[in-house]
């Protein structure tokens, strides 16, 4: 289970394509904050992948304790805004949150029990007249070329963005996003479950991110 990493999803086909067998059967979830917490704690995901920032991290770790949950750190990963080429902020070195005021802020939606300590994104706007909630990966890629929106982000992407519409901009700001896995505390990793952990590792790093050990 897992947020909606591109980097997640790359590292789980490389894992599915070195196995090399006729049969398989695997499930992966890009799903709500609260959700890859539960599916964890449930045991319905042995994997989850979320991150933690100053803001969140209080709140977030309490939750993982009373639910017996590990979190492993990852990657530190400082901000970043994925933009539409056409953007005419898209040229600049850096952006502010102020340089980003007129434009759509595009944000997945956290559900009814949403609370901003759940955020996928480590900031947002004190005021956007123009904001839009979505589920998906390809949705909020489209709107941002659609609509010329933007959403704040870890900057890693892939071949499933399309860099000739797409382009990623760091954010001026000190906060930054510590992204890891958490583990039910209760149970063991599965081979498989090893193996995708190698891949995410490998693949962050092929994205020119240090690794935490």
């Amino acid at each position: 289970s897992t947020q909606h990493y591109m980097f997640a999803v790359e590292a789980f086909v490389e894992m599915i394509n070195s196995i090399k067998s006729d049969e398989y059967e695997f499930t992966i979830r890009e799903t709500r904050t609260k959700d890859i917490i539960n599916q964890v704690a449930n045991m319905l995901s042995e994997i989850g992948i979320l991150y933690l920032s100053d803001f969140n991290k209080d709140v977030i770790g309490k939750l993982l304790r009373e639910k017996h949950l590990e979190f492993h750190p990852l990657f530190r990963a400082p901000l970043h805004v994925f933009l539409a080429r056409t953007n005419p902020l898209a040229t600049k070195k850096k952006l502010t949150m102020e340089d980003l005021k007129p434009y759509p802020f595009i944000q997945y939606e956290q559900g009814e029990d949403g609370s901003f300590y759940f955020a996928e994104e480590a900031v947002w706007p004190e005021y956007n007249p123009k904001q839009i909630n979505v589920t998906d990966r390809a949705t909020i890629l489209n709107f941002i070329v659609g609509l010329n929106g933007y959403t704040v982000c870890t900057g890693i992407d892939n071949g499933d963005l399309n860099n000739e519409k797409i382009v990623t901009v760091p954010l001026d700001s000190d906060e930054t996003m510590l992204v890891g896995w958490i583990t039910n505390e209760r149970a063991k990793l599965s081979k498989a479950a090893e193996d995708y952990l190698a891949k995410l590792k490998s693949v962050v790093a092929s994205h020119g991110y240090k690794l935490i050990d």
